[in-house]
């Protein structure tokens, strides 16, 4: 699989390389040309969320208890969440793009029932505060395999990462963090009509 996927970027990175320059064309028309060939691309979101979760921490041979992140522990149902991306064209058919979005919670809530939590037991009634944070970073390469006034359809290399970091601290004294991280490599297909 591995190779596979070697041999797929290399692929794109060899069709994506610009064309040699002609010899009679002076060097200065080629830096110029390349000037030209540079556009830099911004976009600001604020998506409108309807957040539902459910976390659960083991520690070893415990197993934690499904905890729901909006019922049990009081986190914000809805919310607005900025998120940012940019984007480099290049070359007419090139664009490299990144992406981020950070979630981030927060509540304090007595626990109407007992659960444990990366091996630490929270007694029912005592008072939780959750902070939980969920980070999504996306680094991509696209090359357009077609372009025209209409649209483009474009094939990509795309490594995609998210982080989550739960922290829960009860009655001020006992303090709880668990996290994960996923690494996703994507190649995709995409298409662009106006």
């Amino acid at each position: 699989m591995r190779h596979r996927l070697l041999a797929v970027a290399a692929l794109i990175a060899l069709v994506a390389l610009p064309a040699p320059a002609k010899a009679d064309e002076p060097p200065e028309s080629y830096g110029k040309d390349m000037a030209v060939n540079y556009t830099v691309e911004g976009r600001a979101y604020y998506w409108l969320t309807s957040f539902a979760a459910t976390v659960r921490a083991d520690e070893g041979s415990l197993k934690g208890t499904n905890v729901d992140l909006v019922n049990d522990l009081g986190l914000e149902r809805s919310k607005g969440i900025p998120s940012v991306s940019l984007g480099l064209r290049f070359w007419g058919r090139n664009r490299l793009h990144f992406d981020y979005v950070n979630f981030a919670y927060s509540a304090h809530k007595n626990v109407t029932s007992s659960f444990v939590f990366n091996g630490a037991s929270y007694p029912a009634g005592s008072e939780v505060a959750t902070d939980m944070s969920m980070t999504f970073t996306r680094f991509g390469y696209e090359f357009e395999l077609y372009k025209s006034d209409g649209g483009a359809v474009a094939m990509g290399l795309l490594g995609n990462a998210v982080r989550n970091k739960t922290t829960l601290v009860t009655n001020q004294v006992l303090s709880n963090s668990a996290d994960a991280s996923i690494v996703v490599p994507m190649l995709s297909l995409a298409g662009r009509f106006s």
